[in-house]
Order: structure tokens, then C-alpha cells, then sequence
């Protein structure tokens, strides 16, 4: 188990592990990587609505794999 000494240690390992799971949106899923850039660089609900239906279509995705598992499917 990981042990912090002081906030800047927690912040630090929070900030890389934001940055982690970034680089995996980017390498994977780089439509909704780039909706998210897009959202963060011009707030607002055009950016935000774009960004939410590539969310969606990741738990479509997410779902159909659960489901081929469950059905044995690899």
C-alpha cells in the first residue's frame, strides 16, 4: 500500500493518475479523447452534448463486450 507523507504526494499521484487514464482515452478512444480536448478548450453545450455521445457509444462498446464475454465469445 501506498503511503503519502503530505497532501503534495496525494496530489502527485492523483494528477499522474488523471494523466494515465488520458492517455488511455487518447490511444483507444481518440474520438472521445479529442471531444474531451474540445470540451475543455471551449466550454459549452455544443462541446459538452459531442463529447457525451462519445461517452455513450464507449458504454455501448463496454456493453456488447460484457455480453460476447458472458456468451463466451473472446
Amino acid at each position: 500500500m501506498i503511503q503519502y507523507t503530505d497532501s503534495s504526494d496525494l496530489a502527485w499521484s492523483l494528477e499522474q493518475s488523471r494523466r494515465c487514464k488520458l492517455l488511455l482515452v487518447a490511444v483507444f478512444f481518440p474520438d472521445a479523447y479529442r471531444a474531451l480536448k474540445d470540451f475543455e478548450d471551449r466550454p459549452g453545450f455544443e462541446t459538452l452534448e459531442r463529447f457525451e455521445a462519445e461517452l455513450e457509444k464507449i458504454k455501448a462498446l463496454r456493453g456488447r463486450v460484457r455480453h460476447d464475454i458472458g456468451q463466451g465469445h473472446t
